[in-house]
C-alpha cells in the first residue's frame, strides 16, 4: 500500500468531520437565530396580543349576559354574573423585551406604540366592566336609588359598551400583521443577512403602513406629542 493510499481515508474522514462540524455549527445558529426572532419575539408577540383581545372578549360576553339580565330585572331577583367573573389583564404577560427586539428587526417603533396602546385599552375596558357597570347594577340591586332613570343610565352604558366592542377590532389588524411577518420571515433561510435586511422588504414597509393607517388619528396624537413612533 502506498502512503497516499493511507492518507485517502484519513484525509476524506476529515472533510467529512469538518463539514459535520460546519453542518452542526450551522444548525445551533439557525436554532438561535428562531428562538430570538420567532420563539421569544414572534411568537410571544402573538401570544400577548391574542391574551390582550381574549381578555376583551371574555369581559364583553359577561357584561353582554349581563346587560340582557338587567334590562327586565326585579330588584329583589338574583343574578348569575358575578364580579370576579370579569377577568383582568396579567401584567406579566405583557413582556418589554419581544416588542424591542421586534423594533429592532423592523426598524420601527409603530408596533410597540399600538402595543401599549393594546394592553391599556383592554386593562381601561376590564375597569370599566368590573367596577364603573357591575358597581351600579351591585348599588341598584342593593334598592339604591339612581339619580336618573335606570332605563336612560342602561342605555348609556349600552353605548359605551358598544364603542368598545367598536374599538376593540381595530387591534385584529395588529395581530393579523404580526402573522404576516411572522409567515414572511419564515419564508426565509435565517441567515445573518436575512436578519439584518429584512426591514428593507415591501412586506414590512406595507405592514406599517396598514398600523399607521388604521390608528392614524394616535399616531398624530403621538406625533403632536413628540413621542417617538419610528
Amino acid at each position: 500500500m502506498s502512503i497516499l493510499d493511507a492518507i485517502i481515508p484519513i484525509l476524506v474522514a476529515f472533510i467529512l468531520y469538518l463539514l459535520g462540524q460546519r453542518a452542526y455549527f450551522m444548525q445551533k445558529e439557525y436554532e438561535h437565530r428562531r428562538k430570538r426572532y420567532f420563539d421569544d419575539c414572534l411568537d410571544e408577540l402573538i401570544a400577548q396580543t391574542e391574551h390582550a383581545l381574549q381578555i376583551f372578549r371574555h369581559n364583553w360576553g359577561k357584561a353582554l349576559s349581563l346587560h340582557k339580565q338587567i334590562r327586565d330585572l326585579d330588584r329583589s331577583a338574583q343574578i348569575n354574573t358575578k364580579v370576579d367573573h370579569f377577568s383582568e389583564i396579567d401584567p406579566s404577560a405583557f413582556s418589554i423585551s419581544p416588542s424591542k427586539r421586534f423594533g429592532t428587526l423592523i426598524q420601527d417603533k409603530s408596533f410597540w406604540a399600538i402595543q401599549q396602546k393594546l394592553f391599556g385599552f383592554t386593562r381601561n375596558a376590564s375597569q370599566f366592566f368590573s367596577a364603573d357597570y357591575y358597581g351600579f347594577i351591585r348599588f341598584y340591586l342593593k334598592g339604591n336609588e339612581p339619580t336618573k332613570p335606570v332605563k336612560e343610565i342602561l342605555d348609556d352604558y349600552w353605548k359605551d359598551m358598544l364603542d368598545l366592542n367598536s374599538e376593540s377590532y381595530q387591534y385584529y389588524v395588529l395581530l393579523e400583521e404580526y402573522e404576516n411577518l411572522a409567515s414572511a420571515l419564515e419564508s426565509h433561510k435565517l441567515t445573518k443577512d436575512v436578519i439584518g435586511q429584512f426591514h428593507k422588504e415591501q412586506v414590512v414597509k406595507d405592514s406599517i403602513k396598514k398600523i399607521r393607517r388604521a390608528f392614524e388619528e394616535y399616531f398624530i396624537w403621538l406625533e403632536e406629542s413628540e413621542l417617538p413612533t419610528r
